[in-house]
């Protein structure tokens, strides 16, 4: 799954968000359980960032390399 819309959504910040999403889909736990970084519209943010309609979020995992 690359993309949800969350149309019904009425957190205010992107923990909001996860906490929805883990909600609506429980198996993401596994996921969710790592360190992940969040972007609000391509800008890296906390968890306690305020979110609005039309604000694309991203979740991924910590990136190493050398």
């Amino acid at each position: 799954m690359d993309e949800i819309e969350l149309d019904s959504f009425s957190g205010n910040t992107v923990a909001d968000v996860r906490r929805h999403l883990l909600r609506r889909y429980p198996d993401w736990e596994i996921f969710f359980e790592r360190r992940l970084l969040c972007s609000l519209n391509y800008k890296l943010v906390s968890l306690e960032e305020s979110v609005f309609p039309n604000d694309e979020i991203a979740f991924f995992p910590m990136v190493t390399g050398g």
